[in-house]
């Protein structure tokens, strides 16, 4: 595979190829479908879990070759498409800090709640392996600003090896320094035995920046942030006009032009 076509399409799920929550469009998830009917490899590169990944695949018609789940600390790859297989091929997990930080917090599952200074906060999880993800309890979702200086004040005086994230939609991610989407591309690359130039990537946001460096080709959607479009542009890679999914479709045309894919491929893209 690396002959310096594009042969494997890794993409943010939430904001790149389709809003925020969802749902995805049904014409990008026909694309979807006739690009892996013509071959092309493809799995998404996401803050959810693998399990959520799944269920994406399955309602859109395809299957996933691989999937780089909960920002990189899982990485699957298909075995068997009928029915889906995966294989766990690298886990990172939960290390020392995150749990050590779960301690501090009275982290509390299934009660739902955690210390903040002197009292119980409520929230809303999301079942993770290898990173902690937090919603708001309600549809307000300024309830976590203050949780942000709060996590990184934790991680400063204890000095923990943890990142804290907070996305558009009021989450917030705590994962270990050690966990990123560049992981995820590293086992795409050991796993077909190709480069990053043989890599498409599909991002939005500010923690798709890995998605967005190096030899990769990279798109970035109509709706990603400013500093991802400086990226992509740094890397001869490509800024879309439209936002989410039809951005992707923008940004896969753009490459087609170029004469970056496969023949089945390019004709698939060619004609959409």
């Amino acid at each position: 595979m690396g002959n310096g076509l594009i042969s494997a399409l890794i993409f943010d799920v939430d904001g790149s190829i389709m809003p925020q929550g969802g749902p995805i469009d049904p014409k990008v998830a026909e694309f979807f479908r006739r690009l892996q009917t013509a071959g092309l490899k493809m799995g998404p590169a996401t803050g959810k879990n693998a399990d959520y990944c799944r269920g994406l695949a399955c309602g859109i018609g395809v299957v996933w070759d691989y999937i780089i789940a909960e920002t990189g600390a899982q990485f699957l790859e298909l075995i068997s498409a009928n029915p889906p297989s995966f294989r766990q091929r690298k886990l990172q997990g939960v290390d020392d800090d995150l749990s050590r930080f779960l301690d501090i917090i009275d982290y509390k599952q299934f009660g739902r709640t955690f210390r903040f200074y002197d009292r119980d906060e409520n929230f809303r999880p999301e079942l993770k392996e290898g990173i902690l993800t937090l919603f708001p309890a309600g549809s307000e979702i300024d309830v976590t600003l203050p949780w942000v200086s709060y996590f990184e004040g934790i991680v400063k005086h204890f000095r923990l090896s943890l990142n804290i994230q907070r996305h558009s939609d009021g989450c917030i991610d705590v994962v270990p320094k050690v966990v990123s989407k560049a992981l995820g591309i590293r086992n795409v690359c050991d796993l077909y035995g190709i480069g990053e130039r043989n890599i498409l990537t599909v991002a939005d946001g500010k923690n798709d920046d890995q998605l967005v460096e190096g030899r990769l080709n990279a798109i970035v959607v109509g709706n990603g942030n400013q500093s991802l479009k400086d990226a992509a542009r740094a890397i001869g890679g490509y800024v879309a006009g439209a936002p989410c999914g039809d951005g992707f479709i923008e940004g896969m045309k753009y490459f087609n032009t170029l004469g970056y894919f496969e023949p089945k491929v390019a004709e698939e893209i060619l004609h959409f």
